[in-house]
C-alpha cells in the first residue's frame, strides 16, 4: 500500500530523530503540562504535542510529547523540525496537513509496566515509577497539494512519574531488553 508506506516513513522519520540524539529543548510550562495530563482522556495530550509539532515544526511542542530523560538523552532542535518539514513538503506540497484520529486503546498490564521501567532504568539510567500505559491505535493523514498518505500504527503512552508521555517502546521489547 503505497499510501501507508509515506505515513510509516514519517513515522519512522520521527523515532530516527529521537533515536540518533536530535531531540532537545523541554517544556518550561510544567502547570500547564500537569493541568493538561488531569482531563479524562490525558493519556492523548502526548500523542498531540507530536504530531503538533511536527505541523509546526516546534521543537518545543514536540518535545512535550516525551518524558523528560528522554528529550535530554536526545537533542532536537528547531532547526531539525524544519527539516524535516522540507521533506514531507518536498512530497506533499507547502502547507500539507496532519490529522489523526484514536481509533481504540489497550491498557497495559502492570508487569509490562515494571519491564518498561527496567528498560528505562538500563538504557537511560533513569529510574522512574509508570502508573499506567497505554497502547494506542491511531490513524494518521498527512494530505497535501501533491500527495496523500494514510496509515494506522500503534503508540505507547505511559503515565511516568505522574505525567502521560509518548514513548516509543513497547512492552514486548521493553521486556526483551530487560532481560
Amino acid at each position: 500500500m503505497k499510501e501507508s508506506k509515506a505515513i510509516k516513513g514519517l513515522l519512522i522519520i520521527m523515532t530516527l530523530l529521537a533515536m540518533c540524539g536530535l531531540m532537545a529543548g523541554c517544556s518550561n510550562d510544567k502547570e500547564k503540562d500537569k493541568e493538561e495530563n488531569k482531563s479524562v482522556n490525558a493519556y492523548e495530550t502526548p500523542i498531540s504535542n507530536y504530531f503538533e509539532g511536527i505541523q509546526k515544526a516546534s521543537a518545543k511542542t514536540y518535545s512535550k510529547a516525551y518524558p523528560d530523560f528522554y528529550v535530554d538523552y536526545m537533542g532536537i532542535e528547531d532547526d531539525d523540525m524544519e527539516k524535516m518539514c522540507d521533506s514531507l513538503e518536498d512530497k506533499y506540497g507547502i502547507g500539507f496537513k496532519i490529522s489523526y484520529e484514536i481509533k481504540a486503546t489497550e491498557d497495559i498490564k502492570s508487569s509490562d509496566l515494571e519491564n518498561v521501567e527496567k528498560y528505562i532504568k538500563q538504557r537511560y539510567k533513569k529510574e522512574v515509577e509508570i502508573a499506567e500505559g497505554k497502547e494506542v491505535k491511531v490513524k494518521a493523514t498527512i494530505e497535501g497539494k501533491d500527495d496523500s498518505d494514510t496509515d494506522t500504527s500503534k503508540m505507547y503512552v505511559y503515565k511516568i512519574d505522574g505525567e502521560w508521555k509518548l514513548f516509543d517502546v513497547s512492552p514486548s521489547l521493553a521486556k526483551s531488553y530487560a532481560k
